[in-house]
């Protein structure tokens, strides 16, 4: 048992500048400081790790939103950069459970992409596309492990996602039927600050098909369709576990719309 106080106070500012074309297009930037408390750990496996200290970063982005007038077509761009310090981070101790501790720097900086066609009626593309490059550049974890120039963990390098969606009206007895297909992606992602294990870049596939009647709707869809092998967790406490993603599956959805 003990009785401590942790008191924080902090001013968190945005600043923003965009420019308007038109309706359609824009340019921006923004710059926003980042804040998070410090706290008391609920397990402490020494006293150092009692508590941690408040997590702070600055925000730089920069982007466009672009459209034409006939809004077939419009995408979003944005470069950012974070600048990070004592981030929080989040470890399994054997025997004990999870411990938050601070790392001295880190950054991150990437972009972000999404492109939307619409190049017939009833005919949506969407892509969407991350990239991430998130390091420490300064942790000392203890007296014999450094960790700076490692990356930070649970953030994926790239993240992706392919969307087709078309429709098709008054079919037979159907008023509608929709077709979507999907692929969505990510990785490389590190697990641990250590970087020791590494879930690699994947792909799942999807696809749905809905039919509709009035109110009553059918919808037979599939998921990871590749039957892709991943892991979509993994920590280390007594011994290392994983857990496997979601294999392929495959469901049938009903739904009825009611209007008031």
């Amino acid at each position: 048992p003990f009785t401590e106080t942790l008191k924080f106070t902090e001013l968190i500012p945005r600043f923003g500048l965009s420019y308007k074309f038109n309706k359609e297009n824009m340019l921006f930037a923004n710059i926003t400081k980042g804040y998070k408390g410090g706290g008391f750990n609920a397990t402490i496996p020494t006293d150092e790790d009692r508590t941690y200290d408040p997590e702070h970063n600055w925000n730089y982005e920069v982007g466009a939103k672009l459209s034409n007038t006939s809004c077939t077509f419009s995408g979003d761009l944005t470069l950012f950069y974070i600048d990070w310090k004592n981030q929080h981070i989040t470890q399994t101790v054997p025997g004990v459970g999870n411990v938050i501790n601070n790392a001295g720097h880190s950054n991150s900086k990437g972009m972000e992409l999404s492109l939307t066609c619409r190049p017939i009626a009833d005919f949506t593309i969407q892509v969407n596309y991350g990239y991430t490059y998130a390091q420490f550049l300064d942790y000392q974890k203890s007296a014999t492990a450094d960790y700076s120039g490692n990356m930070v963990p649970m953030v994926p390098r790239n993240t992706f996602a392919l969307n087709a969606n078309y429709s098709l009206r008054n079919v037979g007895t159907f008023d509608a039927i929709t077709f979507s297909a999907g692929l969505n992606g990510v990785g490389k992602l590190y697990w641990l600050d250590d970087n020791a294990v590494c879930q690699h870049l994947y792909f799942l596939p999807s696809a749905r098909v809905e039919l509709r009647k009035g109110k009553l709707g059918i919808a037979f869809w599939g998921k990871n369709l590749s039957n892709t092998k991943y892991h979509s967790y993994y920590f280390v406490s007594s011994a290392k576990y994983a857990q496997k993603g979601t294999p392929l599956t495959l469901g049938v959805d009903l739904n009825l719309t009611i209007n008031k």
